[in-house]
């Protein structure tokens, strides 16, 4: 069994939304659109390394090459719309340590016209659960750009204890990024998932 498979053995599927094994061939098409509007690149693109994309090919291309990447997994999101699950963002398990029982959630974004309604937070939720509960590891990571309010706020609410910041720790889109560390712990967990989550 690789890394990959023990980290992800299936899909999980709760109410109306499912997290499951990104695949380029049908999730690019399906996102490229609706993450790449007019408001796009703010409302997702802007802090992170890549994107926007110039069109499809490309947009696949870095999808592919993250999913072909031995140490992370990267997984889509989907939203039940019509009785049919939508591709409508994705985040990825990374820098994963099964030694040390620790990994992160990163990569995380979803296309504007779900931005605002909980998905984020229930799926936050959902990877924690497994992250502690299926396969018992002991610290979870959240990191993001110091200008990314957003994603630094989200931390905060969904339990995340900040722990510092790497100053000057990358050069991203030909600007200074320093990186803001989050993290929660397994003796932890009980506590912010009753208080938290609703799962």
């Amino acid at each position: 069994m690789t890394m990959k498979e023990r980290i992800w053995p299936a899909d999980i599927e709760i109410g109306d939304i499912r997290i499951r094994l990104a695949n380029p061939e049908t999730d690019a098409p399906a996102l490229y659109s609706p993450s790449h509007g007019a408001d796009s690149d703010a409302l997702i693109w802007r802090w992170m390394h890549w994107g926007p994309f110039p069109d499809i090919d490309t947009f696949q291309a870095w999808m592919q090459r993250a999913v072909d990447d031995p140490t992370g997994v990267v997984l889509t999101v989907e939203l039940s719309h019509d009785g049919a699950f939508q591709p409508v963002g994705q985040l990825r398990i990374m820098e994963i340590s099964e030694g040390d029982r620790r990994c992160e959630l990163g990569t995380i974004w979803y296309i504007p016209d779900v931005q605002g309604q909980g998905i984020s937070r229930r799926v936050t939720g959902t990877m924690l659960t497994h992250i502690f509960e299926s396969l018992q590891f002991r610290r979870a990571e959240w990191k993001c750009h110091h200008m990314n309010v957003r994603s630094a706020a989200a931390a905060k609410s969904y339990g995340f204890t900040y722990e510092g910041t790497f100053r000057q720790h990358m050069v991203v889109k030909g600007q200074n990024r320093d990186t803001v560390w989050f993290s929660m712990l397994d003796t932890e967990w009980p506590d912010i998932k009753n208080r938290i989550y609703s799962l």
